[in-house]
């Protein structure tokens, strides 16, 4: 009988809560139709036993009382402080009850934490933004043996020749500054334009620090190994870069270098050229 009494007025006084609560609210917001709820609750009260403002006559324990929080679950929350949004919803407006969704772009994870990068709004998926981002790469130039001391930082293309007299190309994926910060980069690709081509190009990383405006031949940049060969054809060509991903945490790395073996060669628009088109990192983002 005790433990009955006692659920008794463990409801009771839940209705209690609710019943100020709802006054409130009806106070606050002069809508009547939230009256009627309030005598019904108050009528259910008292039918249980005349627990809503006394104290059940078979329990011995204290009464709880509006200010007392309700344990449900393992969590105690309280009127005054709003419930608990569930289901990865959030409460972004001083206004009672979770309006947010779990995968607004504009509250993603938590309010005003926006899935925004460089004017793009990605999406959100459970708490964490994510998207494609494309970012047009303005650092790139070649070199050309023939011409060991010139610079070509402002020329529309690009070229990539093997032999009689070598050309090399190199593109910054400088992306840092670009990113928010704790992205990470799930997927990297590079987009070119090709006017002529004629055989695949081999790909280098590039090893040290270098400028479009002063590289030359002879002062080219150091080169790791070739990480891949890639073909190519006249028009838009896309390089899956995937396997550099790792390489953005590694400060030494600087770009790439498109070299063209024996046989091979490629004119590419650069981005100085009148098309727009230059070369664009395509990169896959998870924060």
């Amino acid at each position: 009988m005790r433990a009955v009494g006692r659920d008794l007025s463990i409801l009771s006084s839940l209705i209690v809560v609710m019943v100020f609560e709802l006054e409130r609210r009806a106070l606050a917001s002069s809508d009547r139709r939230a009256w009627p709820v309030l005598v019904g609750l108050v009528a259910g009260g008292v039918a249980l036993g005349g627990c809503v403002l006394g104290e059940n006559p078979d329990f011995d324990g204290p009464a709880l009382t509006s200010e007392d929080s309700v344990e449900t679950g393992g969590e105690a929350d309280t009127m005054q402080e709003g419930l608990t949004c569930m289901g990865g919803t959030l409460d972004c407006d001083d206004m009672p009850g979770c309006e947010v969704s779990g995968d607004d772009p504009l509250n993603c994870g938590s309010c005003g934490r926006a899935c925004e990068v460089g004017g793009t709004l990605m999406a959100c998926s459970a708490g964490e933004c994510e998207g494609s981002l494309e970012i047009v790469l303005t650092e790139d130039t070649y070199a050309r043996e023939d011409q060991s001391m010139s610079n070509f930082g402002g020329e529309p293309w690009l070229f990539a020749v093997n032999g009689p007299s070598d050309e090399r190309t190199f593109i910054d994926l400088e992306l840092a500054s670009t990113l928010p910060p704790g992205a990470e980069i799930v997927g990297l690709e590079l987009r070119i334009v090709a006017d002529s081509a004629m055989g695949p190009l081999d790909l280098f990383e590039v090893m040290s620090p270098w400028s479009e405006d002063t590289l030359t031949w002879a002062s080219m940049p150091a080169m790791s190994y070739e990480f891949s060969t890639m073909p190519l054809s006249q028009g838009v060509n896309t390089i899956d870069l995937g396997q550099l991903i790792p390489k953005w945490n590694d400060s030494s790395f600087r770009g790439l270098a498109l070299l063209a073996p024996s046989g091979s060669e490629a004119t590419i628009h650069s981005s100085e050229h009148m098309s727009q088109d230059g070369p664009v990192a395509v990169v896959e983002l998870r924060w």
